[in-house]
């Protein structure tokens, strides 16, 4: 049986039927625009997918302006010719 771990060989799936519940996802792409994906967000009996409540948009947390001023900071560590202040 395909459990996606001990046993992760996908020609066991060949022909049969799986139940995913998928979720889209916020992201950002390379080039800074926000984008959606769909990710699987649990696994079910097939049976099971009409039940199955939609989970909402995993909303993305942070603005990319706000990450980018992070990252820059970093710009102004010491370059390796300051002395540490532990010497």
């Amino acid at each position: 049986m395909f459990d996606g771990n001990t046993n992760a060989d996908e020609s066991t799936l060949v022909g049969k039927k799986i139940g995913l519940v998928l979720q889209e996802e916020e992201y950002y792409s390379n080039d800074g625009e926000k984008r959606t994906r769909l990710i699987v967000n649990k696994e079910c009996a097939v049976a099971d997918v009409p039940t199955q409540k939609i989970p909402p948009l995993k909303a993305i947390k942070e603005d990319p302006a706000d990450v980018s001023a992070i990252v820059n900071d970093f710009s102004s560590a010491p370059n390796g010719e300051e002395a540490v202040p532990w010497s």
